[in-house]
């Protein structure tokens, strides 16, 4: 007879995968600020799922009484649609967060390079794939960023070209425009599909960066160890973790989807429901926007001191070249062509072994700049859509941060900042100092150089102080990050693991699972029958909101078990013990089944 196998074993065997070429990570990597790339997963998966079954029942010929349709008359369709277009909220957020993160960590250094722009290329097209979804809903806010979307490539190419590829992109008449935004969708999507593909080939083939704790914050070593005795085994302990972090972030959408559902007067930007039908008289009501990802640049776009309104004639002496007139060209380049190229050159741009964010003041402050000016811009845009803006109002939003940003990161580099005993007062003297030095007299030089006295009022100035506090407390931050690093340690973070898990291979482990968690399990197998029980019960149209909440307690059920199958996993590398870190997952949960209890009652 054959040695007999536990079911992880069997399965293993059975299905392939310990000879898959997956790679292993300490047990200190399993948490959330290791594996965010892991939520944009899940979302996009979910996005997948749901926009492969909206198509059943999408129409291009009437684009918004079929989407109409979806929502009144398909059973579980309003959920179907509005959970699709909050979780390409959460993947582009998550996505947002994902690539910050990595910057200000240095992630795109060497052997990463490739890693690092294939995923830059992934958030482009998931904000094009994004933009074409949002139009195919068909209401007056797809219209309208049909019409504006139209509107910026004739400003950026000019009339001539610019209407060839609008009706390239859009069609030429309302019948081809959702026929090929359709299409475009579908094509963004799939392009989205393959260089992720290739994006986590890259991650299993270098591994994830080592925790810069391990490194020192250098580039070498550039990969984990393979010999460590801290590796987790990816099945079952990384398969469990992913899989719950996956249903997790599926419990989220739901749960705030079902939120959204359950308000009233949401901002058609955020509304998970179509708004008014284009041709209706409640349409007139609406100011016209694109998509709220793309806001920023909208309001780039009315920066009218950049635009070129006249051809351009250049004399180059065997002939001249006429340029047309392109109103948004400048702003284009400014806002989108530079920092997707500064992105994509970024890990050739930047070739020092350091990633400490203090020891590369330049690269930090154009990151962190990039952050504030995306926010101003995205409100600037939502408080005044359309209205042009002069040099006075950019250089009183736009001007403070900029100083504050780069001369706080000069500071911070000279480590003139970190010796002091309290940062947060030398954050707010460098607060209180820009204001006093800086935002009076750009106002006055920006007010004397147009002769105009009229033209900033308070959401200028709201802006620009909002732009300030946002740099504050990005360099509040950096100065933190500054004072651990010259407070670090001489023993490296990985040694201290790895003398930790010698130490708890030569002690008896309790390896008998704690009755908490055995309650726990219990409520959640509970919750578990009895929402999905009730969910059928009730009617999918008319209570959509509950359904969904009651879809978010199961899903929120299967990931605290999901969580406690983790930790049984790991119970004899990382004891169990009763503190917060433990608990976080399963209040998590509570807080959840507490916010659908209060969604069951609305």
């Amino acid at each position: 007879m054959g040695e007999k196998k536990s079911f992880s074993e069997w399965f293993m065997e059975r299905t392939g995968l310990n000879e898959l070429p997956f790679y292993r990570v300490p047990y200190s990597y399993l948490n959330i600020n290791m594996w965010l790339g892991a939520l944009i997963v899940a979302a996009m998966v979910w996005l997948f799922i749901t926009g492969l079954l909206l198509l059943f029942y999408y129409n291009t010929s009437q684009p918004y009484d079929s989407t109409m349709k979806i929502v009144n008359e398909i059973p579980y369709g309003k959920i179907l649609l509005s959970s699709h277009l909050y979780a390409a909220f959460t993947m582009i957020l998550t996505m947002y967060l994902h690539l910050f993160k990595n910057y200000f960590e240095g992630v795109y250094k060497k052997p990463r390079e490739l890693t690092w722009i294939i995923g830059v290329l992934l958030a482009i097209f998931t904000l094009q794939t994004a933009f074409f979804g949002y139009v195919l809903v068909g209401d007056i806010v797809a219209t309208d960023a049909v019409n504006v979307g139209k509107g910026v490539i004739r400003g950026i190419f000019g009339d001539r070209i610019g209407t060839l590829l609008a009706n390239l992109a859009f069609g030429s008449t309302p019948q081809e425009t959702y026929v090929r935004v359709l299409a475009l969708h579908i094509l963004f999507a799939g392009s989205l599909a393959l260089l992720f593909g290739l994006h986590f080939g890259l991650f299993e083939i270098h591994g994830p960066t080592p925790h810069p704790k391990e490194t020192k914050w250098k580039i070498f070593p550039a990969r984990i160890r393979k010999d460590r005795k801290d590796l987790a085994p990816w099945f079952p302990v990384n398969f469990l973790y992913m899989s719950a972090l996956m249903v997790g972030v599926w419990a989220l959408i739901l749960l705030f989807n079902s939120l959204a559902l359950s308000a009233q007067n949401l901002h058609p930007l955020i509304s998970p429901l179509p708004g008014p039908s284009p041709d209706s008289p409640e349409a007139a009501e609406h100011a016209p926007y694109p998509p709220w990802f793309f806001l920023f640049f909208y309001k780039i776009a009315d920066f009218v001191f950049l635009s070129i309104n006249e051809p351009i004639t250049l004399n180059l002496g065997f002939t001249k070249l006429t340029l047309p007139a392109t109103p948004v060209l400048v702003q284009a380049v400014l806002s989108l062509v530079l920092p997707v190229l500064y992105l994509l050159l970024l890990p050739f741009i930047d070739k020092s072994e350091e990633r400490h964010p203090i020891k590369r003041p330049i690269i930090t402050a154009i990151g962190g700049l990039l952050i504030v000016y995306m926010v101003q811009t995205t409100f600037w845009a939502v408080f005044t859509p359309g209205q042009p803006i002069r040099i006075p109002q950019a250089i009183v939003v736009l001007g403070p941060p900029a100083i504050l940003m780069f001369g706080g990161m000069y500071l911070l580099s000279k480590r003139t900042l970190v010796g002091v005993n309290s940062i947060g007062k030398t954050i707010t003297a460098v607060i209180l100092g820009s204001l006093l030095l800086f935002f009076n007299s750009l106002t006055v030089f920006a007010q004397a150089l147009t002769g105009s006295h009229s033209t900033i009022g308070k959401i200028e100035v709201s802006l620009s102080l909002g732009g300030i506090i946002i740099s504050a407390a990005f360099l509040g931050a950096m100065a933190r990050l500054a004072k651990k690093l010259r407070e670090s340690q001489e023993v490296s973070e990985e040694s201290k693991q790895e003398t930790e898990m010698e130490e708890t291979e030569n002690k008896p482990n309790n390896t008998t699972v704690p009755e908490w968690m055995i309650i726990l399990a219990t409520i959640y197998v509970f919750t578990i029958i009895a929402a999905a029980l009730i969910i059928p019960t009730l009617d999918p149209i008319a209570y959509a909101n509950r359904i969904e909440g009651l879809m978010s307690g199961v899903l929120f059920g299967v990931y605290g078990l999901l969580m406690i199958l983790y930790r049984l996993s790991t119970m004899k590398a990382m004891p169990i013990k009763m503190e917060l870190r433990e608990a976080r997952p399963h209040i998590l949960v509570a807080i959840g089944y507490v916010i659908i209890a209060i969604i069951q009652t609305l």
